[in-house]
């Protein structure tokens, strides 16, 4: 089979995806498990017989989709107890966060100017912990992951303990499609359950304080916050999460 037929039937592929894929609103909160959104050239293989791509998968990638965009993000996560986020979250412009979804999960696009100058204000405020800061380097379609804590057996089930991000980017022209799923989980010795969101053993309390999965719309320029409130009970913290993308 020659290349220009195959690049007929691929670009009749790519435009079908295209077209069964609609616009994403740009905040969505997902339900795990769910599905990433894959660009078209993860797509193809799934629709073209692999006979076609026996010799000319490099050439005609290269042809249809060029280089993957690289993809840089910086992103930092604080917590602190709900009576001291309270009056600086009241601060914020916009007031209004643009989603507000399970466990008081808000969500605000803000540019990196203001972004930056918000996450200052959080870390300088008295009785804010920075779980942690950190720079991951990707590309367009290709995920990435972070994850700092330690594994700690209870009931004879290994638990991770701390903070782990997954995160999968497609570029666009004007816009980042950013899928993040994050937990953040902390273990206590000596603590009483306060809600399900905590596993209970003899000595030893998992609780978890962050727990999302979002498709966000992050145009070029602005950054995200993410901001969700931990169970109620004698542990009661909102946890931040600030991500900004190049």
């Amino acid at each position: 089979m020659g290349i220009g037929l195959c690049l007929a039937l691929l670009t009749i592929v790519v435009v079908a995806i295209a077209l069964r894929n609609p616009k994403p609103p740009q905040c969505l909160v997902l339900q795990r498990p769910y599905s990433k959104p894959l660009f078209a050239r993860d797509q193809i293989l799934a629709h073209v017989p692999g006979v076609i791509w026996a010799s000319w998968l490099p050439r005609i990638e290269a042809m249809l989709f060029g280089q993957r965009k690289p993809v840089s993000m910086e992103m930092e996560v604080v917590s602190a107890p709900a009576e001291i986020a309270a009056p600086w979250v009241s601060k914020l412009s916009p007031p209004q966060p643009e989603l507000v979804g399970a466990r008081d999960l808000r969500v605000w696009f803000l540019p990196d100017a203001d972004l930056k100058a918000a996450r200052r204000q959080f870390e300088a405020s008295p009785g804010v912990d920075v779980v942690n800061h950190a720079g991951i380097s990707s590309a367009d379609g290709i995920e990435c992951s972070l994850f700092t804590g330690q594994t700690m057996a209870w009931a004879s089930v290994t638990n991770e303990v701390g903070l782990r991000i997954d995160c999968f980017t497609r570029v666009h022209e004007h816009s980042f499609d950013l899928t993040t799923d994050a937990i953040f989980t902390e273990a206590f010795t000596n603590h009483v359950a306060a809600s399900g969101n905590e596993l209970v053993g003899d000595k030893l309390v998992i609780c978890t304080n962050f727990d999302l999965a979002v498709r966000l719309q992050v145009p070029r320029g602005s950054g995200v916050l993410l901001l969700q409130s931990s169970p109620s009970g004698t542990h009661h913290h909102v946890v931040g999460l600030f991500l900004t993308l190049h």
